[in-house]
């Protein structure tokens, strides 16, 4: 398992809908484009992946647990080979008034596609906490 440290300027209930919300999350992901809600909690996801040679693809993901402000567990099954479980836990830091955001990448799949995945999920979502940052600085 893969731990992400991510911070945000501004308080859980702002950051956490980022996440919770599929479409707002879709909105700003740097490789999703796309969520179709097959039923409450379970979407159809449509990721599009080098913009330059681009490779797009679709799976589930269901929202297995979410917790206001506090926890969002999702969960998908990629190409049947990829089980994949992110878990964002929000904590927001009086003292430094900062939302920390911890992620969990969990991934059992094949060590070299594990590997793969996780390398990819990570620097993806280091830019998806940016833009976080950046749009919620704007408005």
């Amino acid at each position: 398992m893969k731990q992400l440290n991510h911070s945000c300027s501004q308080s859980a209930n702002q950051v956490f809908p980022f996440i919770a919300d599929i479409q707002k999350f879709v909105s700003i992901h740097p490789v999703l484009f796309k969520a179709d809600e097959i039923k409450p909690n379970y979407f159809l996801l449509h990721e599009r992946l080098n913009k330059h040679l681009p490779f797009s693809f679709s799976y589930y993901v269901t929202m297995v647990e979410i917790i206001p402000n506090q926890k969002v567990v999702m969960h998908s099954n990629i190409f049947k080979l990829v089980d994949l479980t992110l878990t964002f836990k929000f904590n927001y830091n009086e003292q430094t008034q900062l939302t920390e955001v911890t992620e969990y990448i969990n991934i059992k799949a094949p060590a070299l596609i594990k590997y793969q995945f996780t390398k990819m999920i990570s620097k993806i979502h280091v830019q998806l906490f940016s833009i976080i940052n950046k749009t919620l600085a704007d408005n």
